[in-house]
């Protein structure tokens, strides 16, 4: 697993409050590389990790996906259930936020967010994400102000907890 701190150790820390459970977590500094390279070669009994990065070895079919932490289904990997199906509500992993300036008319904003929900929405894109592996969920503007909102605290309140 990545380092502490780090989006995949926190959610292991959640993960195991949420289902009342110890893992043995090992870390490993940098990518998740060295996470693949330590399951491949028995030295971990299971990693936590995105579906991203290891999209390959699940293709290949050395590792076999068993939970997203997520509550939409993955297009390309619709055999890895979310956790959201196992009746738990845990959403973590990496996003990617369209932010214009504070200052910038709502004319604008509303031309961006209209002209990449666009573009999101083309068959290119979404093959585009099936085929690196990512779980894609559409926020607008309306929604994702809340969502990051309640992400950084939920996020801040762990790391205090955790003396991070």
């Amino acid at each position: 697993m990545a380092p502490k701190g780090s989006g995949p150790y926190l959610s292991v820390v959640q993960l195991e409050k949420l289902l009342d459970v110890d893992f043995n977590v090992i870390t490993y500094a940098g990518s998740s590389s060295a996470e693949a390279e330590a399951l491949l070669s028995g030295e971990l009994d299971a990693a936590i990790s995105s579906l991203g990065d290891f999209s390959g070895l699940l293709s290949l079919g050395d590792a076999k996906g068993v939970v997203e932490l997520a509550s939409v289904q993955n297009a390309t990997y619709t055999d890895v259930p979310t956790l959201k199906s196992k009746g738990h509500d845990l959403q973590t992993g990496s996003f990617i936020v369209l932010a214009p300036p504070a200052n910038t008319p709502d004319d604008a904003v509303e031309t961006l967010e209209a002209t990449f929900k666009a573009a999101y929405d083309t068959a290119e894109f979404q093959d585009w994400l099936a085929q690196v592996g990512v779980t894609a969920d559409w926020l607008g503007s309306d929604e994702v102000v809340t969502w990051v909102d309640g992400l950084q605290s939920k996020t801040f309140a762990l790391m205090d907890e955790l003396g991070l």
